[in-house]
């Protein structure tokens, strides 16, 4: 018999469903809002309450794989909201903005 979780324990499970289904569509554009959601949600490991692990529940939840999910918030830490942010209005891929980073640093020298 599985134990009963407290019920701040559901809501916060449920928040972070209805967070992911927001979110769904994430994998092929990210925003700084939902990398940053991602992060927080595998960090604070409430996705734990919905009994799944991160690979299902990236999978099951969010409808995308671990991987991605994992990429997304690698690019967050790396890059940080402001890549999300010019990704919005240019398409640009990671690599494309590093070089421009790089360009402004040797700028500000």
């Amino acid at each position: 018999m599985e134990p009963i979780q407290p019920m701040d324990d559901v809501f916060d499970a449920g928040t972070l469903r209805g967070r992911s289904q927001a979110f769904a569509s994430i994998a092929a554009r990210c925003s700084a809002a939902a990398a940053q959601y991602l992060r927080e949600t595998r960090e604070s490991k409430q996705y734990r309450a919905s009994g799944l692990n991160w690979r299902q529940y990236c999978r099951e939840r969010l409808g995308i794989s671990k991987a991605t999910v994992d990429r997304i918030i690698r690019l967050d830490e790396e890059l940080g909201p402001n890549y999300y942010r010019f990704n919005s209005c240019v398409p640009i891929n990671p690599r494309e903005y590093r070089l421009i980073e790089i360009g402004r640093a040797s700028c500000r020298e």
